[in-house]
């Protein structure tokens, strides 16, 4: 091309550029002016020779007068679409304010569409008067037809350099317009991957039920402009009245009405708005809060407020108030000031434990939240990362849809994205679930730190990484000391503040999600609500099941349920092979006596596909850190996601495997476990193993172990009414009598207390005749240790929660009357004369009432012939009363 050509294109680019800012800002879209002052860096540098020529607010943040300066060249230039003369004069007023002469003595303004066809105005001839470098309207006041004047004086090759940067410039601007239209369409595939997630059960619609803070925080990180609304509601409600009136009673000066509250409650239209506007929140409520901080209880490093001297009786008299109304103040801007920062943090890092239900959470955010509100977001599955190759692996994944700009790096991409998020009006969110996935962890560690350092660069881009706990703790830990770290909001725990309302509504979730209709008994639910793991175990081997009564749960039929069906899920020619995989696992470790990590290089080629196989399902095994060292450099580490599991694949070993061959073997291996942690889980389901497949030897030498009876009283509830015979009646019966040790006493009590079958061996009436058979003094110390709360005031607090025990059954006993448990009624009978005396003749009419309803003389009887006296009067008295 000529310089004929070149010199044409350039002008007509020039000439499109200005007619489509024209067309913008007639829309009111304003955001393409900022863009153009970096759009005309290189090809201003060109024409005005200046070669240093930069954007001023990356060398100074919010930088005053003009926006592109050159230091070699002295030239700096101003870049608006406002071509009025005031606008002219408001630049040279703050060119002269700032003393940037002593920098520039040259400047320009650059009107992007086109400027005025002349600047007559006294107010700005008096100021051009009083700057003190020469400013001409007609030559400093310049727009594209001066640009194109200037190209056309220039050589051929500075010609030929404009056109090729408007060219390449244009260029992108017309791929990032086919972005945009196709921008649905890439959305759609950035998220495809969530579908896969389902499908493999690691994403469980529904199924995460978040606290109302963690929504909370969610929302205003991933949407601040449509959830900024609650940040103006609480500063309007800021008031400084009552604080300020119990000063003046004090006789202590008001604390000024400055920064006037309602002029922080603004409404911004748009994300640099929304900056702005949290910015100056952010100051003024900091401010604010410095000021009532050294009157608050909870002053933190300022220095308590001394009264005046004259005031002091008054200060005395009104200070407990004046701080306690100036602490709940300064918490409630503190909770404003939260939510502020939150919305203006750049990343969210999400890290805890395997199965608190990080991949389900950050899921649910993309397929609900950010479709809801139509937030433009990626969901990358990290291990899929794994596939990639190279430096930059997040950038290759992004770049793998088909309907990808055509960018060459990842910045290229940012600027897209952040784009797409100004006319939005929203982020555009970028989510890595599971960084601990990605097998590269020393490469890998540096690329999501220079990834999220780009994410930070930009205005509107966010970035949501979740990561194991561990795995963050030893290999992206660096996350929180880069130059980005400011920007980071770190959650370490989804289910730290989970209540018990929303534990109910997770199980419903999963049964739901599985199709189980099964009524659980408490200590079934309350199992399941304390242990997720066990919850989605449990879930998947009742998925479907129906009208059935779960009192309890027992975990060894649970867990040998859970493995049979996984067992069930490989291909017939490796189903036989599953077991003795997961049986060498432990052998090994047992060997090695490390159960927390395993190296997988002593596994053949057909047991390490089993084992990936199990890894991939991460409810058994997973992927673990080896020890970094020349000598494990790609190998991997195994360990079992569910300790208790381990414990009991550990167990079935030994009872499988171990128990008939030599029993003396055994007896070393539990003498080896003695000091290990790992000894209390494993102990305890070798125990019920060995009961369930009748291995005599092996049950035998369990039972005299030293320790048997704490272990039989910490596992009692393990053993299924199946398996229950009359030698375990005979030792929980020996365990009350001998009184040896309060904690295995407390723990047979309230097992006993919970089962109310009286066709299981081991049932409440065990309790109940134990109690019969007791005196006076039996009774009170047999009660002193089973109602201990570990929390004693005085030796006689037992009583009291005696009362309170009897008093809320007798509650729920009229509520449901009659009621259907009579072993239960009866122990509370034989209680009841026990309870403190302010509970003790108000429970006995509510009894007296209850019994007067129906006929209950077998428990009367019964009561009767009790050896403790204290239990026969009351009874007495209460069928007297009755009668």
């Amino acid at each position: 091309m000529n310089r004929e050509d070149n010199l044409a294109k350039s002008t007509s680019l020039l000439a499109r550029l200005s007619h489509e800012i024209k067309v913008k800002n007639a829309a009111g879209l304003f955001d393409i002016n900022r863009i153009a002052e970096d759009f005309f860096v290189p090809i201003l540098s060109i024409l005005y020779d200046c070669p240093e020529l930069k954007n001023q607010n990356a060398v100074s943040y919010n930088f005053p007068a003009v926006d592109l300066g050159c230091e070699a060249s002295k030239i700096s230039i101003q870049v608006t679409s406002d071509a009025s003369s005031t606008k002219v004069a408001k630049t040279l007023k703050l060119f002269e304010e700032h003393k940037l002469d002593d920098r520039f003595n040259t400047v320009y303004v650059l009107v992007l569409t086109e400027k005025q066809s002349t600047y007559s105005s006294r107010k700005l001839k008096e100021q051009i008067a009083e700057l003190p470098i020469a400013f001409k309207p007609d030559n400093h006041i310049i727009d594209y037809r001066d640009l194109a004047a200037r190209l056309g004086a220039l050589d051929s090759e500075k010609i030929k350099s404009v056109a090729e940067i408007l060219t390449n410039e244009f260029a992108k601007q017309d791929a990032s317009l086919a972005f945009r239209k196709e921008l649905e369409n890439f959305l759609t595939v950035a998220q495809a991957k969530i579908e896969f997630e389902k499908k493999s059960k690691k994403y469980i619609p529904s199924i995460f039920i978040e606290t109302s803070s963690a929504k909370e925080q969610v929302r205003f990180f991933a949407h601040p402009l449509f959830f900024h609304r609650k940040i103006r509601e609480r500063i309007s409600q800021l008031k400084l009245t009552e604080l300020n009136d119990l000063l003046r009673l004090a006789k202590q000066k008001p604390i000024d009405g400055s920064p006037d509250l309602a002029t922080l409650a603004s409404d911004p239209a748009n994300l640099d708005q929304l900056a702005e506007a949290l910015s100056s929140q952010a100051e003024a409520l900091q401010a604010l809060r410095s000021k009532i901080a050294p009157m608050s209880m909870d002053r933190g490093s300022a220095e308590r407020y001394e009264p005046t001297e004259d005031a002091d009786a008054f200060s005395r008299i009104w200070r407990y108030p004046v701080e306690s109304r100036a602490y709940g103040f300064n918490r409630r801007l503190d909770d404003i000031l939260e939510l502020i920062n939150l919305g203006r943090k750049k990343i969210l890092l999400l890290t805890g434990m395997a199965g608190q239900g990080k991949t389900n959470f950050v899921c649910d955010l993309v397929e609900n939240m950010f479709r809801k509100f139509q937030i433009p977001s990626i969901f990358i599955p990290a291990r899929e990362l794994n596939g990639c190759q190279g430096p930059a692996r997040i950038f290759e994944f992004i770049a793998n849809n088909r309907y990808a700009p055509d960018v060459q790096n990842l910045h290229g991409l940012l600027k897209l994205f952040d784009e797409v998020a100004r006319e939005n009006g929203m982020p555009f969110i970028i989510v890595v679930d599971g960084i601990n996935e990605v097998s590269d962890f020393t490469g890998f560690s540096q690329q999501i730190n220079d990834f999220l350092s780009a994410v930070a660069q930009y205005d509107h881009i966010k970035a949501i990484i979740t990561c194991r706990s561990e795995f963050f703790d030893q290999r992206y830990a660096s996350i929180l000391q880069q130059d980005f770290s400011d920007q980071v909001f770190h959650v370490k725990n989804l289910r730290s503040e989970m209540s018990e309302r929303h534990k109910d509504r997770l199980i419903d979730a999963y049964f739901d999600y599985f199709k189980i209709d099964l009524t659980l008994g408490q200590e079934a639910s309350d199992f399941l609500r304390n242990d997720l793991l066990l919850l989605r175990i449990f879930c998947e081997i009742e998925e479907g099941a129906t009208e059935r009564f779960v009192p309890t749960i027992y975990k060894g039929d649970v867990f040998e349920r859970f493995l049979l069906r996984k067992v069930g899920e490989f291909e017939d020619h490796l189903r036989a092979q599953v077991v003795p995989v997961l049986h060498k696992v432990v052998s090994e470790m047992l060997r090695l006596e490390s159960f927390s990590s395993l190296n997988t290089s002593a596994f053949q080629p057909p047991e390490a596909s089993i084992i990936e196989r199990l890894i991939s399902d991460d409810i058994i095994l997973r992927s673990e850190l080896p020890e970094p060292s020349l000598a494990t450099a790609g190998q991997q580490n195994i360990s079992f996601t569910y300790d208790e599991l381990r414990d009991f694949i550990l167990a079935h070993h030994i009872v499988i495997n171990l128990a008939d061959q030599d029993i003396k073997e055994v007896e070393s291996i539990l003498a080896k476990l003695a000091d290990l942690q790992v000894r209390e889980g494993v102990f305890r389901y070798t125990y019920i193993l060995a009961r369930k497949h009748d291995k005599v030897d092996l049950v035998h030498l369990c039972e005299a172990q030293p320790d048997f009876t704490q272990h039989f009283a910490n596992n009692i509830e393990l053993i299924s009414p199946e398996m229950q015979n009359d030698a375990d009646k005979d030792r929980v019966k020996d365990i009350l009598s001998a009184q040896k040790n309060a904690h295995d006493v407390r723990i047979i009590a309230a097992f006993l207390f919970h089962r109310r079958i009286p066709t299981e061996i081991l049932n409440i009436n065990i309790l109940v005749n134990h109690i019969n058979a007791l005196d006076d003094d039996g009774c009170r110390a047999f009660f002193a240790i089973i109602f201990a709360d570990g929390h004693w005031h005085s030796q006689n607090d037992w009583r009291r929660r005696i009362g309170r025990i009897v008093s809320s059954y007798l509650e729920r006993a009229e509520e449901h009357f009659p009621p259907k448990d009579m072993g239960l009624l009866t122990f509370m009978a034989q209680i009841s004369g026990y309870a403190d005396w302010e509970f003790l003749e108000p429970n006995r009419n509510r009894f007296a009432s209850l019994v007067a309803k129906t006929d209950f003389h077998t428990q009367r009887d019964y009561l009767a012939n009790a050896r403790s006296a204290v239990i026969v009067d009351n009874a007495a008295e209460i069928w007297s009363v009755a009668a």
